[in-house]
């Protein structure tokens, strides 16, 4: 009996030894947002891109309003349409960059003294050990979660982003030029510039369209890369890690379905 109760207090005091190691050491390191430098900077260089395609598109769209006719405002307005997409993918990154700060803090901080907690509480009172247990087990469980999610779905992110980043930048420089090409020719007051621009351009009006067809094809394509990466991939991430707990662990986490599919496919739909 004497053992037991040695063994218990050894416990008890490793458990707080625990607690106050993820409070003091690990809370303090991890919720240090030079900790994560090179996840914010990643995330702030998808802001910067995210911005330049916004950029490009907004003066794409308003360049195109200055062709004569009306066989440009489809266009025009489908890549004014894309600003929603834009606003969307700004939301997320900034999320991520709040979870990234906070996450550290929340799972060393808070969650894991907590489920150290509980475990102590449970071996001082035996007749709710089984249920601490499991709670204890489930919170620990789940600041791990939150701590590792945020990373590795940006690293992951970045990995994929790797193989379209420099179409993405050429697609950001033609939609530039394009659009300042032709605001140029639109501010001339000589009255035969347009003329004499439309005879340099390959089809005149009709390649000058087409011209601006594919630059709104290729930004429809970035951003559902910037979908897929801002969006799919977390979620993706999210169900591979529930996985994994579930397997080891045995915690089961119900999480919500989400058709980020359906948003990628809608953008897609965009071209013409």
């Amino acid at each position: 009996m004497k053992i037991e109760s040695q063994k218990k207090l050894l416990i008890i005091a490793a458990l707080f030894l625990v607690a106050l190691i993820s409070f003091l050491g690990l809370g303090r390191h991890f919720s240090n947002p030079d900790t994560f430098k090179a996840s914010t900077k990643t995330l702030d260089e998808k802001k910067l891109n995210v911005m330049s395609l916004s950029a490009a598109t907004t003066a794409a769209s308003v360049a195109i309003t200055v062709i004569p006719g009306d066989t440009a405002t489809p266009i025009a307005e489908k890549l004014a349409d894309f600003s929603g997409y834009f606003i969307l993918i700004f939301c997320v990154i900034y999320a991520e960059k709040f979870l990234l700060a906070v996450g550290g803090a929340l799972a060393f901080k808070i969650m894991i003294p907590i489920g150290c907690l509980i475990l102590i509480i449970g071996l001082l009172f035996p007749n709710v050990k089984e249920t601490c247990n499991g709670l204890a087990k489930k919170i620990i469980v789940f600041g791990g979660f939150i701590f590792f999610l945020v990373p590795t779905s940006v690293w992951l992110s970045n990995t994929v982003e790797a193989s379209y980043r420099a179409s993405i930048e050429n697609t950001v420089k033609e939609a530039t030029n394009s659009a300042h090409e032709v605001t140029e020719v639109a501010e001339d007051e000589d009255a035969s510039a347009w003329e004499k621009f439309i005879s340099t351009v390959s089809g005149g009006i009709d390649g000058l369209m087409d011209k601006f067809k594919s630059v709104m094809n290729r930004m429809a394509d970035a951003i559902a890369v910037y979908l897929v990466t801002t969006f799919l991939i977390p979620v993706l991430v999210v169900v591979f890690f529930v996985w994994v707990i579930k397997m080891i662990f045995g915690v089961n986490f119900k999480i919500p379905t989400i058709k980020g599919s359906n948003v990628i496919k809608k953008v897609k739909n965009e071209k013409v």
